[in-house]
This record gives structure tokens, C-alpha cells and sequence, in this order.
């Protein structure tokens, strides 16, 4: 299971490949800026995605999810999240599904 400080570390690791890193990244801030609390793992995020965006995470279901997202409230961090989850798919396979994605660069869910 990869933790929020190993995505971090990741990021940060410059003997890994540009994509992997900037992946990393985009997870990490993600995690970061969705409004549960505490959450520690990439797992945790996942779960706390499809409770909100459906089974299925793809670049279309995220990106039809920010577009629906206010700018009040919890849904301003949720919106937040997810704009820097959508930078995942930049560097990455925008027609791939968020797991494969995580797979591709050697992560765990």
C-alpha cells in the first residue's frame, strides 16, 4: 500500500523518469488537498474517489466531477484535489483507467 510520504519521497526522487515523478507528485497533492482527514494512504484516497466520482476513474469522470464541484466549502478542497489529480493523466495515458495509471509507475493501491 503507498503511503502519502512515499509519493512524496517519489516526487522527489530524481533517478526516477520525469512522467513517474510528476505522477507522484499529482497524487501527493491530491491527497493532500482532498477535506477528510488523515488520509495516509493512496488506498484511502482511491476509496475516498469513488465514493464521490463512481467505480470507474477515468480522466472523463474525474474531469465531469471537477466540472460539477462549487466554489464553496468542502467542495473548493475537493475541487482542488481533483485539478491536481487531472495533472496524473498529463504526463500519463489520459485513456487509461486511474489504477492502471498508479500501476504503470510501479505504485500499489
Amino acid at each position: 500500500m503507498t503511503t502519502f510520504s512515499q509519493l512524496e519521497e517519489i516526487a522527489d526522487d530524481e533517478s526516477k523518469s520525469f512522467s513517474v515523478r510528476r505522477i507522484a507528485e499529482a497524487l501527493a497533492s491530491a491527497i493532500n488537498d482532498w477535506p477528510t482527514y488523515n488520509l495516509a494512504t493512496l488506498s484511502d484516497y482511491i476509496f475516498e474517489l469513488r465514493k464521490e466520482v463512481g467505480d470507474v476513474l477515468t480522466l472523463t469522470n474525474v474531469r465531469a466531477k471537477f466540472h460539477s464541484y462549487s466554489f464553496t466549502g468542502e467542495d473548493v478542497w475537493k475541487k482542488e484535489s481533483l485539478c491536481g489529480l487531472l495533472g496524473a493523466w498529463d504526463v500519463g495515458d489520459g485513456n487509461v483507467l486511474l489504477d492502471e495509471l498508479v500501476r504503470r509507475i510501479g505504485l500499489d493501491i
